[in-house]
């Protein structure tokens, strides 16, 4: 069975509303991957009225809603989020194997990936009758071997475990920011090959001086067949605004790769002529040229992993922990890297947080700050503890999205180290930016988290050696 949650319901293109003017929403058991017993069982439709559940889309609030299939599932509107998703979980954890699904899970992230594999399947046909040497099948499969684990549905530990493997895959891709790839060829390349960083054409990497090695793997794209360009003052304004990022006077400045970006900038795409397919190539898989371009691979850096631990950085890292502690945090365990999935932190619906053994440096100590606004401000452990944190609770990523919980766990913790005396925190905003954090939606999230900030801020201070022994003092922060 899946859960699936549509959002923002309308009714011939008007949006539905109740008199307070609140926007609803479903949430139902999905009858295309369930059996007629599912629903026509006295048990289980016991069960399911047991966690507030109705059979929609008829119900008190919605007269027979087109396009929406008959199911059992739950009506939420604004302000009803913390009395019915704690039943969804309950009845998520109910049901055959299926477990609440961890940070960084996205209902709507399924339906995405779902409906994107299905517009991959034309374009896969396209390039078998475009390219001679491609044959499609493997990745035909390959995209069929992953919609079923899919298929478990939101909760399943299946169906987590495969979305938190594209989110790996399509963090590890945006690392190259000077080549980003659209959502679709994110997930061609998904299926194609899974080491793969930083994909681009042939003509691309010979511009730049790298050509394939005897074997390559040969990755199929697909891009608009045709282009628009801009013109005039919108065109002046980009190139403006890209030579001002680079830090350079004019385009003949620029290096290959950079004069390659800025043509993709300066051109939109005309999708009324369709799509093409061509070939592409992994870094992995180029000879470089002797006089290519240099290219970092694999080298953004989104943590201080260089620097040396001080008795400063033990000192706060001891004191975020006697803060985390104090508020609801379960606890904080130090585990290794293959334990983490090679990540540096994670933070759990169960209040315990585990952090990869490292050295205790800036680095770590910003991984034990994001990892506590992440309970803050993701999880329901804090606020549950004590009602006076509720304020600080923002929703997780399930609700909200993976992308935007980064930015505030990792913006909060540049906030709070700045508070410290950090100044130098560039892998901060490398971070930000593999997470879509941008010049628009900056001072939106940061003003969203700065009491948060503010709050884990002061609780560390208070937490300090100097701080405990003063009471005095302790009481005026």
């Amino acid at each position: 069975m899946l859960l699936r949650e549509y959002f923002k319901l309308a009714a011939n293109g008007t949006p539905l509303k109740t008199k307070n003017g609140k926007g609803f929403s479903l949430v139902y058991v999905d009858p295309d991957n369930s059996t007629d017993s599912t629903f026509k069982n006295p048990d289980n439709q016991a069960k399911m009225k047991k966690y507030g559940m109705e059979f929609l889309p008829y119900n008190r609030y919605i007269k027979n809603l087109g396009d929406i299939p008959s199911a059992w599932g739950w009506v939420l509107w604004d302000g009803s989020e913390d009395k019915i998703y704690p039943l969804i979980k309950k009845f998520a954890e109910e049901i055959g194997n299926e477990e609440t699904p961890p940070e960084g899970s996205d209902k709507r992230t399924m339906d995405e990936v779902l409906s994107s594999i299905e517009h991959l399947k034309p374009l896969i046909l396209q390039a078998s009758s475009e390219i001679a040497s491609f044959d499609g099948s493997e990745i035909l499969k390959n995209a069929e071997e992953y919609k079923k684990k899919l298929s478990m549905g939101i909760g399943s530990k299946e169906t987590m475990e495969a979305l938190e493997e594209l989110a790996r895959f399509r963090a590890e891709m945006m690392k190259h920011m000077g080549h980003p790839l659209s959502w679709l060829n994110t997930i061609l390349v998904f299926f194609q090959k899974k080491d793969a960083s930083d994909v681009r054409s042939r003509g691309e990497w010979k511009k730049m001086g790298y050509t394939p090695k005897n074997g390559a793997v040969e990755i199929v794209l697909a891009m608009p067949a045709s282009f628009k360009q801009f013109y005039g003052a919108k065109y002046d304004e980009i190139v403006r605004r890209f030579l001002e990022q680079m830090e350079v006077a004019s385009i003949s400045e620029l290096t290959p790769s950079q004069k390659l970006r800025l043509d993709r900038l300066t051109r939109y795409p005309d999708t009324s002529k369709g799509f093409k397919t061509y070939i592409a190539y992994d870094i992995s898989d180029l000879v470089k040229g002797e006089n290519a371009e240099e290219l970092p691979t694999n080298n953004f850096d989104w943590y201080d992993k260089d620097s040396d631990e001080s008795e400063k950085e033990k000192i706060l890292i001891d004191a975020c922990i006697d803060f985390g502690k104090s508020i609801g945090v379960k606890d904080y365990l130090f585990v290794s890297s293959d334990e983490l999935g090679k990540s540096r932190g994670a933070a759990y619906k169960d209040g315990i947080i585990r952090i990869v053994d490292d050295k205790k440096n800036h680095g770590l100590l910003s991984t034990v700050v994001h990892e506590t606004a992440h309970e803050i401000m993701h999880w329901e452990v804090v606020k549950n503890t004590n009602p006076l944190y509720k304020g600080y609770y923002k929703g997780g990523s399930s609700v909200r999205g993976k992308e935007i919980v980064e930015q505030e766990a990792e913006l909060c913790a540049w906030i709070v180290l700045s508070g410290f005396g950090y100044e130098y925190q560039q892998q901060h905003f490398n971070y930000l930016a593999n997470w879509g954090m941008n010049a628009n939606n900056c001072s939106k999230v940061f003003d969203d988290i700065l009491k948060v900030a503010d709050f884990i801020f002061k609780g560390m201070v208070k937490n300090t050696p100097k701080m405990k022994n003063n009471k005095q003092m302790n009481n005026n922060i």
